[in-house]
């Protein structure tokens, strides 16, 4: 399992129902934060290590591969190449692709008018399975405040193998005020086909801003690891950084002359004629936009292939990089197979699924998250004791991967195969023994196959993928082993599927939820009222990617109308205020204890209340302040925004019903009876313009869940904070 799957299903765990999107970034720190402390706690975890590279998170310099150092002894450095596709062509070679750029709304005619970008990616040669890829950037705009937000999409156009037309949007909105957004989509297409580009604005009245966008074609679904063919590995052998150089140098010798003969022994030495000729120069097409780099060298890119793999090579170190010799393809990987302590973590390293190691992970992730953006320390203490341990009878998750580690280690074995494997619980591929065969025990799997069909109600061939007894290891033991290499072919099978009749997609099995009104926290009481259950008959909800997203989208829209169907009714948690007059009668203060007041609209509307009452109260026990200033609040504001609206992608009509309130108090300001009424009025304004912020949040949300739940698209999509 990758890095970003990894995170992926921990956060199904924590957030199942939606995560925020502005913690999304700290979340992400929190995950590598969780990884540094078990490899610091848990000895076993700083072995192993296993970085993976693709072809386009390296750097072309001279025909050196040039990518970053690990912080620890390097074992063993080697490349991989991709599976082939099912239209035979190797996952990851480039298709085509375009830079399309624009204005969204041009001057036409003394009028702005939006002019839709288009552009034509690639055409398709033979029926298979392609990866989309989509990199947005807005370079020009004009800054909006933020609860006006502009957007604007980009959408793929192609036709499927069962020769109907499909438009998708592979990377969310992107927010003009906002410098990127990338986003990929693995697609079935049809042979003849075109896939173009449109980008238009989400807005009504339209944005003004300068686009950029990059969209590339490859082939295979190059977004998933499983595409990766790691029986076919070419080692490299570690060499001085003065022979790379000569490397470098032998291989950029031309070919004719007087010294054609000696240039030509002097190559072969190095080894250039034996894997790869004469580096080619990079056209540097489609990174026109990216910033420069230094002399020398280039972004990765096709132009540089020579259309084979090299079967040898050399590496060297050299001030903190890493410079491989020959250059590899786009279609091949780096691995570094290392000993230390890894702190540098991307979304397709290597992790394992080991479930303890999946629990530590997610209980630290849950500390962090309930210690800075939560106030539940009852939560919060759980998840310390889960973690640390302390509690009747529990010794910790922690504790738990330490005493493994202990065990694992206690009987130490040799293995002289080379490129044998050892586990480690933070990388899940291990340690390669390389030519010094150092390695430790470790339990491989047996024979694996699995069988994909085609949903209910349509038509295709089964596809059986099987992986191979011995190429998937697990510390923990053979079963293990056997899950993990179960769960590639069950991948690689489903991405190969291809099946007709029907709507072409997945359907929802079965999916129910119940919804119940909140327990008592804290000093806030119990809300009262019923609960709910709403079960998603099989059918209603539909996937062209994969059974669980279908799965997914009915059981967020079994939440969503159980939630809608409880009426709860809440009470006040104790709410305290003072009130006082600067020159006469001092500072009063007031409280409302719990439970005085009730809200069947929200929490926030029960403690509004509470706090309003104890707002009067304490400004009536002030006195004295006749002729000299004091202090006033605004009065309660409150902003419903209703209605019924279509959207851009949904069949379906949009009905929102959102309400902003801003308590009594919320605002103060110094006054005299003189100035009363105009410093009320403005106290006033500003507490309706935040109401009408808050109602505007509590739209987008609703809009957000809208998408999830009722566009039948499969996939709830997270679009941030868009309005109408």
């Amino acid at each position: 399992m990758n890095f970003g799957d990894f995170k992926t299903r921990i956060r199904q765990q924590l957030w199942p129902e939606l995560e925020q999107e502005n913690l999304i970034p700290a979340h992400d720190q929190y995950f590598v934060e969780a990884l540094l402390k078990l490899q610091e706690s848990v000895p076993c975890y700083r072995y192993g290590n296993t970085d993976v590279f693709p072809q386009c998170s390296t750097y072309f310099n001279c025909g050196r591969t040039v990518l970053p150092v690990p912080r620890g002894r390097i074992n063993s450095v080697y490349t991989i190449g991709k599976n082939k596709s099912t239209n035979g062509i190797a996952n990851g070679t480039l298709i085509g692709s375009s830079t399309a750029e624009g204005f969204l709304l041009q001057l036409v005619g003394g009028s702005l008018v939006t002019i839709p970008t288009l552009a034509d990616v690639a055409t398709i040669e033979t029926d298979g399975i392609y990866t989309v890829n989509v990199s947005q950037v807005s370079p020009s705009y004009s800054l909006y405040p933020a609860n006006s937000p502009q957007y604007f999409r980009t959408e793929i156009t192609y036709t499927d193998t069962n020769g109907n037309l499909q438009t998708i949007q592979p990377a969310d909105l992107i927010h003009i005020n906002v410098g990127s957004k990338n986003g990929f989509a693995v697609i079935n297409a049809k042979a003849g086909t075109t896939i173009s580009t449109t980008i238009t604005p989400f807005n009504s009245p339209p944005a003004d801003g300068k686009i950029d966008v990059v969209i590339s074609v490859v082939a295979g679904s190059t977004a998933s690891a499983s595409d990766d063919d790691w029986c076919a590995k070419v080692f490299y052998r570690q060499v001085d950084y003065c022979h790379i150089a000569n490397y470098t140098n032998a291989c950029t010798q031309c070919n004719s002359g007087i010294f054609a003969v000696a240039n030509a022994l002097v190559a072969n030495i190095f080894g250039c004629r034996r894997t790869k000729g004469r580096y080619p120069v990079p056209t540097d097409i489609g990174f026109e936009l990216l910033p420069s780099l230094p002399q020398g060298y280039h972004y990765p890119q096709t132009s540089t292939n020579a259309g084979y793999r090299s079967y040898e090579g050399v590496y060297a170190i050299h001030r903190g990089r890493l410079y491989l010799a020959p250059w590899v393809e786009s279609t091949e990987s780096v691995v570094v197979e290392w000993e230390g302590t890894k702190t540098n973590w991307s979304d397709t390293d290597l992790v394992d699924d080991d479930p303890k190691f999946m629990e530590a992970v997610r209980l630290w992730v849950g500390i962090q998250h309930y210690t800075y953006y939560e106030d539940n320390p009852t939560r919060l203490a759980d998840f310390k004791r889960l973690f640390h341990g302390g509690g009747p009878g529990e010794v910790g998750a922690l504790r738990e991967l330490i005493s493994a580690c202990r065990e694992r280690t206690r009987v130490r074995s040799q293995c002289n195969e080379l490129g044998g494997t050892s586990g480690s619980a933070a990388t899940g591929v291990g340690v390669i023994a390389g030519n010094n065969g150092a390695g430790t025990s470790l339990y491989y799997n047996e024979f694996q196959s699995y069988t994909a069909n085609c949903p209910s109600g349509q038509t295709g061939s089964s596809v059986t993928s099987v992986v191979q007894a011995g190429q998937v290891s697990s510390s923990i033991s053979v079963a293990d082993a056997n899950a993990r290499a179960l769960s590639a072919a069950q991948a690689d099978a489903q991405s190969k599927l291809s099946c007709a009749g029907g709507s072409g997609v997945f359907l929802n099995t079965s999916q129910s939820f119940t919804a119940s009104c909140p327990a008592a926290s804290g000093t806030t009481p119990a809300a009262q009222g019923t609960s709910a259950t709403v079960t998603i008959p099989a059918g209603q909800y539909q996937s062209t990617v994969s059974q669980e997203l279908a799965d997914a989208a009915a059981l967020a829209a079994a939440t969503a109308q159980a939630q809608a169907q409880i009426t709860c009714t809440f009470y006040n948690s104790p709410q305290t205020t003072s009130a006082f007059c600067p020159e006469g009668g001092g500072e009063q203060t007031a409280t409302v204890e719990s439970g005085q007041y009730n809200s069947t609209i929200s929490q926030a509307d029960a403690d509004a209340k509470a706090k309003a009452q104890a707002q009067a109260l304490a400004t009536a026990k002030v006195t004295g302040c006749a002729g000299a200033p004091f202090q006033i609040g605004n009065t309660t504001q409150q902003v419903v925004l209703q209605g019924t609206r279509p959207v851009a992608g949904c069949s379906q009509l949009f009905t929102y019903n959102a309400m902003g309130i801003a308590p009594a108090g919320t605002f103060v300001a110094k006054t005299t009876t003189g100035t009363q009424s105009i410093v009320q009025l403005q106290l006033n304004q500003q507490a309706q313009s935040y109401a009408q912020a808050q109602a505007q949040a509590i739209l987008n949300q609703q809009l957000a869940q809208f998408y999830a739940t009722s566009c039948h698209n499969g996939s709830p999509i997270g679009f941030g904070g868009q309005i109408l």
